[in-house]
């Protein structure tokens, strides 16, 4: 009897395990579609200047910053919590077409609003049920392990749209996206009750508005996401133009979406010992390292060109997956269990679009006037920035932490999480 229960805890998580890989190998095929080629195609096929581009993209994350919040309480309550974000992955691919309506700039004002609503609390949502205890415990490289996918899918996504907008039209994208959406819909339905089960005991107090001013009460979590904040801002403006610069120094369209490859050795690399990491140095100096990798990636492409080019574009992978882990993992712990969702969300859709937001109009502006480069060198250097201020300012759990119960299980180290 024990060796067939053993057994069927065994096939239980590995069947949990395999779910999330596909979720995470999915849900970045739609992080790299809009991020690749959106403002490219509203710059080359709809005709909208660089202001119109960032205004459009602030109008997205800036929706982010006061409606994600309230959908995070709402998923951090709901009774089916795959229902609810598979709910969001369909709103996601349905909004995201509607960028290829022919109307004017302004009319896609509305539906940047239903994007951001769909799309940006998709990844801190499944950040937030992947860092539990048991869906940890079923990889054995824990959250690396699954984020790892999410590179894959990334990279293929890259070559495969690259292909379709090069062979086919920039339009193309579209319908991809589409079925990426309604594919991560499918598997996050299929998350099982007892990992999405909320946290909530019978008479326990409902997730409120005020519990985020709450979480905002936390000195150093509010630290943390200032510091966010500000490497938001040179992250947008960067990738907001992005796509465009490549193309304004004789990149191709297709090759574009093809050196989405190259960041797959580092974050592959990276995710992979990240759990490791994270116990021999703490999460602290993976963040600024992260940080600040992507700051210098960022300053040498304005400077290189093919083949070298190339090469620098294999820091970004290092970059963002020392960054990436570690960020998520403190936000984890610090917040209570009932409200993870929502501190998720707070770190990628609102600190995250503020800055972005920021970013996007700012970059915009010193395009226009400057060109394309003089955006590389800002969003750099505030990544830079940020890596040091994060560095001196917020504090970390010593190293050689579990990554398990006791760090993302147990009791948070925040005072909002003791109450």
């Amino acid at each position: 009897m024990y060796h067939i229960a053993f057994m069927t805890d065994t096939g239980s998580q590995r069947s949990l395990e395999l779910r999330f890989i596909q979720i995470y190998f999915w849900t970045y095929w739609l992080q790299n579609i809009n991020t690749t080629y959106l403002n490219l195609y509203l710059k080359k096929a709809s005709g909208l200047t660089g202001t119109q581009i960032g205004i459009l993209s602030s109008v997205l994350f800036a929706a982010g910053i006061f409606l994600t919040p309230l959908i995070g309480l709402r998923f951090d309550h709901s009774r089916n919590r795959p229902r609810f974000l598979s709910m969001l992955a369909i709103l996601a691919g349905a909004s995201f077409c509607a960028y290829a309506l022919p109307v004017p700039w302004y009319a896609l004002i509305p539906v940047g609003v239903a994007f951001a609503c769909g799309w940006l609390p998709v990844v801190p949502l499944t950040d937030s049920l992947a860092n539990t205890p048991e869906v940890t415990a079923a990889s054995p490289r824990g959250y690396g392990g699954y984020r790892r996918w999410g590179t894959i899918g990334f990279a293929l996504a890259g070559a495969l749209s690259g292909w379709l907008t090069g062979n086919v039209g920039l339009w193309s994208f579209f319908p991809l996206y589409v079925f990426c959406a309604l594919v991560v819909a499918w598997y996050v339905r299929g998350i099982p009750g007892r990992v999405a089960a909320g946290p909530h005991q019978p008479g326990s107090r409902v997730p409120a508005p005020r519990d985020i001013l709450d979480l905002l009460k936390q000195k150093n979590f509010r630290r943390f996401l200032g510091i966010v904040l500000v490497a938001s801002v040179g992250g947008s403006a960067c990738y907001t133009f992005r796509s465009i610069y490549l193309s304004s120094i004789g990149i191709p369209d297709s090759v574009i979406g093809y050196m989405w490859a190259l960041i797959i050795p580092g974050e592959l690399v990276c995710f992979t010992l990240a759990t490791k990491w994270r116990e021999r140095w703490g999460a602290g100096p993976l963040v600024t390292a992260g940080l600040v990798v992507n700051g210098l990636r960022w300053i040498l492409l304005s400077f290189v060109n093919v083949p070298l080019l190339y090469a620098v574009e294999i820091l970004h992978g290092v970059g963002f997956a020392l960054y990436w882990p570690a960020a998520v993992n403190f936000v984890q712990t610090e917040a209570p269990p009932r409200l993870r969702g929502t501190a998720q969300i707070l770190f990628f859709s609102t600190a995250a679009g503020i800055g972005n937001a920021i970013g996007a109009v700012v970059g915009g502006r010193i395009f226009d006037v400057y060109g394309p480069k003089p955006v590389l060198w800002f969003g750099g250097t505030l990544f830079i920035i940020g890596g040091v201020m994060q560095a001196l300012f917020v504090k970390h759990a010593p190293p050689r932490q579990p990554f398990g119960e006791g760090a993302l299980g147990g009791a948070p180290s925040s005072d909002v999480a003791r109450r």
